[in-house]
């Protein structure tokens, strides 16, 4: 059953445990009242989040196994550093289960998308023919223009419907219909890539 949740934090250690998809620390590196906001949908196969912050901070953490997990800025902000390479809107980051080293400068804006590794190598064969080992070693992935603009809408439209209009996840019917096209466009853009960027060192 497909449910959602938008939760309010002011403190950084039940915010951080709230995510399901990684074991994580978040390290305020800047003084005031901490403000984020959490929103978290669940379908069938497809789990995806957004995150909202206000305060610098670092965060460090694993993924949990079982699920492959890419993250994404949703918006224009000051410089996010992940594994000490600045992250820019448009690009996707492919996470694995190494340990992740990430710091923001304040007005963080995350989104989040994942599926199981079984579901995901299933979908790679059924929308592009293709298995899923042909992103493998790849961290950072700038997908096509038009593909990641159509993604981050979707995922903006499915993030806003948690907000305004959960009850909607309550009819299977719209659910399938809106997972179907995020996995389509998810697919599209970590399979479909003009340009690849190397693993870091």
């Amino acid at each position: 059953m497909a449910w959602s949740k938008v939760l309010n934090f002011t403190d950084p250690f039940p915010y951080a445990a709230a995510v399901r998809a990684a074991d994580m620390q978040v390290f305020l590196t800047a003084k005031g009242e901490f403000r984020a906001e959490f929103t978290q949908v669940v379908m069938n196969r497809l789990w995806m989040t957004r995150f909202s912050e206000n305060l610098r901070r670092i965060h460090k953490g694993t993924i949990r196994q079982g699920r492959r997990v890419f993250t994404f800025l949703t918006e224009d902000q000051p410089e996010v550093h992940n594994r000490g390479r600045v992250v820019s809107l448009g690009e996707m980051c492919a996470d694995d289960f190494e340990v992740q080293h990430v710091r923001t400068s304040g007005g963080y804006r995350l989104g989040g998308a994942s599926l199981g590794t079984e579901e995901f190598a299933a979908a790679c064969e059924a929308i592009v023919g293709c298995e899923c080992d042909t992103i493998k070693g790849e961290r950072f992935i700038r997908p096509n223009p038009d593909l990641v603009a159509r993604f981050l809408q979707l995922h903006e439209m499915v993030g806003g419907i948690a907000k305004t209009a959960p009850e909607l996840f309550e009819l299977p019917e719209v659910v399938r219909a809106l997972e179907q096209q995020l996995v389509h466009a998810l697919i599209g853009c970590v399979m479909t890539l003009p340009r690849r960027w190397p693993v870091a060192p």
